[in-house]
């Protein structure tokens, strides 16, 4: 991604427009999947795969601060709620 925030708030204008909601009535939420695991992708959610995470690392949904430098996430589900 070039450019993340556009992403990110076009995602959000998508979800508003499709559903009538207001955008100020939105909360992204954001799960990482552990290797192997199949989350539910709905309507109001958007995977985005290859994203590194720097200075961390995520087993079971949960940051960790660790040494390395960056790794590797499996795949990031970004879901907007109401």
């Amino acid at each position: 991604m070039f450019i993340p925030e556009a992403y990110i708030t076009a995602t959000r204008q998508f979800v508003a427009q499709a559903n009538s909601w207001s955008l100020e009535e939105l909360q992204m939420e954001v799960t990482v999947a552990d290797k192997g695991q199949k989350p539910k992708i709905d309507d109001c959610s958007f995977a985005v795969t290859d994203l590194k995470l720097q200075g961390a690392k995520c087993q079971n949904n949960k940051l960790y601060l660790c040494t390395s430098i960056s790794t590797d996430l499996p795949l990031t589900i970004l879901r907007w709620k109401r």
